[in-house]
């Protein structure tokens, strides 16, 4: 389908076609067609026919093969994007382009379509533009140039506000799609915005980058820069996701050891690993990722994880065994039950890393991965916003903090999932900061709304993707089935399913997801028939 960022060409404007007879269209399914060579989904809602584009305006997932609720709901098979049925709008992320609704009836028992053109060849909504108020005194201010803060900046003009907005980021670049970075890490930026600049600047965003905000006065409303500059916002959003965190022993400010958080330390490690011997700490998503991505080219790939098998604390042992298989198979070395006690090396560049057990890895690079902690350390003397002990500010259902003006998004807020009780949670998916920098975004401008979503997120190794959907904090039990090449991992707390993660078994994630979010369950007695029927 192309990238986020690709240009919508001028032909044409309508085009009308019969694409189907109506009979074949059934009532609570979908049914994909093709007109002038572009495909179309069709489904029948309440009687009424429904035309949309067919694929996910993410990373292109053929909705047809997605979960369809019945009843207002798409949800993308890969990713967990989800779209109205009726209207196509994006309702959960990833992703930022709502779906084509195409004008459908049905004529003497056939269904004919109309379409704009444009929207037809690029499966997406054709963005309309918002009448922004000339030096207005009314403006937001998003800090943090990731998945929350873009996200937040193009509701806010998709939604009609006219007032001045200013986007704040540390990155010398516009906003990117930042989980490619460990699948790709030669990626260049222009490959993976989200947006071009043409379109911040006919939005009439203004974008700061390469800088940091040190200081929030909240009673006259000002955010002060590191670079001594400073401006004054009606409505300021928080949005500055995670930052890396260090393994606090000797040798870790050595060159050759980094960590990957941005595109240059991406570019960096892809360069510098060729035909090098590579040593990753860490066995969660962007260790386990950088290493399928690296283990072609270097000369070594070792990873060290201090739990006897990958994965162990989000996804348990079966899916952490399955996928250490899988690694291996690869030709990825491991050190498990291990942790780094130094670094070694001379001229300041890396040579080896030490174990705590003694044992000695040659590593010409290392990168370490081991989590993130919340950058809100500009923000936690601002009175009233509570950090917690681990730096996470807390919000409501809406995205605002305890600070009139302030809201805050992303992977930096605890907030109450509704869907599982209201539980308060910290989740660092990109899809779901999308979502909370969404919901903000709705609440400033007074359009009250809640956070209701479901967590979904993914990982791609080796080619093989893991989806994940649900909340599984405190499982006790696993329903594991896995043949070659797939899996299936139903997590259960008491006799509830409370998240599942699958390979090859698509759109049981997606399913599931819906099935919460619209307050079903699935009961441990019934998992295997469930999943077995979809």
């Amino acid at each position: 389908m192309g990238s986020v960022c690709s240009e919508i060409p001028d032909l044409p404007e309508v085009v009308e076609g019969v694409v189907c007879q109506s009979n074949l269209v059934v009532e609570g399914q979908m049914k994909e067609v093709e007109m002038d060579g572009y495909k179309i989904l069709l489904l029948r809602e309440k009687g009424e026919l429904r035309a949309l584009s067919a694929f996910c305006t993410h990373y292109g997932a053929p909705l047809i093969k997605g979960a369809y609720d019945g009843g207002g709901k798409i949800r993308c098979p890969w990713h967990g994007a989800c779209f109205n049925s009726e209207t196509g709008d994006i309702e959960d992320f990833p992703g930022l382009d709502s779906l084509a609704c195409h004008k459908v009836e049905e004529r003497n028992g056939q269904v004919v379509v109309m379409a704009d053109k444009r929207e037809l060849v690029s499966g997406r909504r054709l963005q309309m533009p918002v009448d922004v108020l000339e030096d207005s005194e009314d403006r937001v201010v998003v800090v943090g140039g990731g998945a929350a803060g873009h996200t937040a900046v193009e509701t806010l003009r998709q939604e009609g506000y006219g007032g001045a907005i200013t986007l704040v980021t540390k990155e010398q670049h516009l906003p990117y799609d930042r989980p490619k970075l460990s699948k790709n890490l030669g990626v260049k930026p222009e490959q993976i915005c989200l947006r071009k600049a043409g379109w911040y600047e006919k939005a009439k965003i203004e974008v700061v980058k390469g800088t940091e905000v040190v200081r929030v006065d909240k009673d006259d409303k000002m955010v002060f820069f590191d670079n001594g500059d400073s401006i004054k916002y009606s409505k300021l959003l928080l949005a500055t996701g995670g930052e890396p965190r260090k393994l606090g022993v000797p040798g870790e400010d050595l060159g050759g050891v980094t960590t990957l958080r941005n595109i240059t330390q991406a570019n960096m490690i892809q360069k510098e690993s060729v035909k090098k011997h590579v040593v990753i700490i860490g066995t969660s998503f962007i260790g386990m990722e950088v290493a399928a991505a690296l283990v072609d080219t270097a000369a070594s790939v070792t990873v060290i994880g201090k739990d006897p098998v990958p994965f162990l604390g989000s996804l348990g042992e079966e899916v952490g065994r399955f996928m250490l298989d899988m690694h291996r198979k690869k030709g990825v070395q491991f050190c498990l039950e291990e942790d780094v006690k130094e670094f070694q090396g001379s001229n300041g560049a890396l040579e080896n890393v030490i174990l705590k057990s003694d044992r000695t890895l040659k590593a010409d690079l290392a990168v370490v991965g081991v989590g993130v902690v919340p950058a809100t350390g500009a923000f936690r003397d601002i009175p009233g916003i509570d950090a917690d002990k681990r730096g996470y500010i807390p919000v409501d259902s809406r995205m605002a903090t305890s600070v009139s003006s302030i809201f805050a998004a992303g992977d930096i807020v605890s907030f109450p999932l509704l869907t599982y009780g209201g539980e308060r949670v910290t989740i660092g998916h990109w899809g779901l900061a999308m979502y909370l920098g969404r919901v903000a975004a709705l609440n400033i401008m007074g359009k009250e709304r809640e956070a209701h979503t479901v967590p979904f997120f993914w990982t791609v190794q080796f080619g093989a993707s893991l989806r994940y959907a649900g909340l599984g904090s405190g499982w006790d039990s696993v329903i594991f089935q896995q043949e070659e090449g797939k899996l299936l991992a139903m997590y259960c707390k008491g006799d509830t399913v409370c998240a599942v993660a699958t390979m090859g078994r698509d759109p049981v994630a997606a399913t599931f997801a819906n099935l919460v979010k619209a307050g079903g369950v699935v009961r441990k007695e019934e998992a295997l028939e469930w999943a077995g029927n979809i």
